[in-house]
């Protein structure tokens, strides 16, 4: 609380790089196996949770002061 957000880095061009890169990695490694419906279907739920987790992680920020891209 009271720091300010990282803006540096990747954090430049968008606020959950890491979220990016893990969401690539669900789609491409079933996709690298053959496994496309897996690909599919993880990436579904994925996207999901993160919805919900972004959305909490952005509240937590704003009850606390910091700064929400």
């Amino acid at each position: 609380p009271g720091r300010p957000l990282v803006a540096e880095g990747p954090y430049r061009y968008m606020s959950h790089p890491n979220y990016a890169v893990v969401a690539t990695e669900i789609a491409l490694l079933p996709l690298a196996l053959h496994l496309p419906w897996v690909a599919l279907i993880f990436s579904i739920l994925n996207a999901g949770m993160l919805a919900v987790r972004i959305r909490a992680e952005q509240h937590a920020l704003a009850e606390i002061g910091g700064q929400v891209a």
